[in-house]
């Protein structure tokens, strides 16, 4: 089981119903349960940043270390690592190299990846924010699933407060599974401003 659903499951943050849902569609679309969450609007991005700080014990990238325009430390870090599209550099600061994990990447992965590089400072992100900094290293394009969900996670964590406190995200209503958004605008471009409504209790 991954860290993130664990995480999840453990802390009763949403209904098993929801939860459900999520797997089903990361099993039929692929990807990871963060992107999932993001696609079903079962969290918003600010929330989503803490909960993966919670499930993994590293703190979440700020956006403008995941912005274009950054000199990235490519060959700090080992080549098949980065061909995994969980572990991605970010930017050197000082004597310490910064770099992006995915929440669920494996322990020994993780326990390699401290022993090959020293003065490294992990922070965890998305995994369509890992995309967005792997197509910089190829000169490439990002997959549209994730240049959509990027785009609003980036958005948002760029102009809004935690949302900690605020509201549970277990009240969102699940949705019924439907093909992968190729929305112009993206699922998430109205963020979430008032709790969801609370889901009727089914029979």
């Amino acid at each position: 089981m991954t860290h993130l659903r664990r995480y999840l499951e453990e802390n009763g943050v949403l209904y098993p119903e929801q939860l459900a849902e999520a797997v089903r569609r990361q099993q039929i679309y692929g990807g990871s349960l963060d992107t999932v969450l993001l696609e079903l609007e079962f969290v918003d991005p600010v929330t989503l940043g803490e909960l993966l700080e919670r499930a993994c014990g590293f703190p979440a990238a700020p956006h403008d270390l995941l912005e274009n325009g950054l000199e990235r430390p490519w060959t700090e870090i080992p080549e098949d690592m980065q061909r995994s599209r969980w572990v991605e550099p970010l930017a050197r600061d000082g004597n310490e190299i910064v770099v992006a994990v995915h929440p669920d990447l494996p322990n020994d992965q993780l326990g390699l990846l401290l022993r090959s590089v020293r003065r490294l400072r992990p922070m965890v992100t998305p995994e369509c924010c890992l995309e967005k900094v792997a197509a910089e290293r190829y000169h490439s394009v990002v997959p549209q699933r994730y240049a959509v969900l990027c785009s609003a996670y980036l958005s948002t964590i760029r102009r809004r407060p935690s949302l900690s406190g605020v509201f549970d995200v277990r009240e969102a209503e699940p949705q019924s599974i439907a093909p992968p958004a190729t929305p112009t605008t993206g699922p998430l471009a109205t963020p979430l401003a008032t709790p969801f409504a609370t889901p009727t209790p089914t029979q």
